[in-house]
């Protein structure tokens, strides 16, 4: 049988994954586990710490993606395959997106110390992929942290144009706009 705290990970996923954020409660967790709520306090000191260890699981989702991603022949497609993994990442895993990207939380990342310090295993990917691409002149040389602000900012806001419903339900119609205007942002990038 898994550990308590293994259990307890497992049932806060499992709610979050079916309702989100707001439908997890320590409460509602150690019901679910069979245990009681201080016990659940015993693992962890409240639910931004549950939901912490929770969102590791997409993040780890997220960078085996994109870590299989960057693999893609340029330097230039591998960009544009890892930000169709993180949009596909937002139409498939749309609680971890928002969570993850979309809803303030105390321990996001934050630009540009963090991500100076590389602290963000998925931003960093992205930042040697674009540091890739402009050592080969598929890109053109410029500042290659905020560069690749600018390419996931482009992502990040159809992602989330998609998650407001602005493409419909159809998934298929903002994956062909993605490509598309994400090629253009990387012509643009690369003259």
């Amino acid at each position: 049988m898994a550990d308590t705290r293994t259990r307890i990970c497992g049932a806060a996923r499992a709610i979050f994954v079916s309702e989100g954020v707001d439908g997890i409660s320590m409460r509602r967790v150690a019901a679910d586990v069979g245990i009681s709520p201080t016990a659940v306090y015993r693992h962890f000191n409240g639910k931004a710490a549950l939901l912490a260890a929770v969102v590791e699981e997409g993040f780890s989702i997220l960078e085996a993606g994109m870590r299989r991603a960057r693999r893609a022949g340029t330097a230039r497609e591998a960009l544009l395959r890892l930000l169709e993994c993180y949009v596909d990442f937002a139409v498939k895993h749309p609680q971890y997106f928002d969570f993850m990207f979309v809803l303030p939380r105390a321990d996001a990342r934050r630009y540009p110390d963090d991500f100076q310090r590389r602290e963000s295993a998925t931003f960093n990917i992205l930042m040697d992929l674009v540091a890739k691409a402009m050592e080969r002149g598929e890109l053109r040389s410029d500042d290659v942290l905020e560069t690749s602000l600018t390419i996931w900012s482009h992502a990040h806001g159809l992602a989330c144009l998609h998650r407001s419903g602005r493409f419909g339900d159809h998934p298929r119609r903002l994956r062909a706009a993605f490509r598309r205007s994400m090629q253009r942002l990387l012509l643009g990038l690369a003259q």
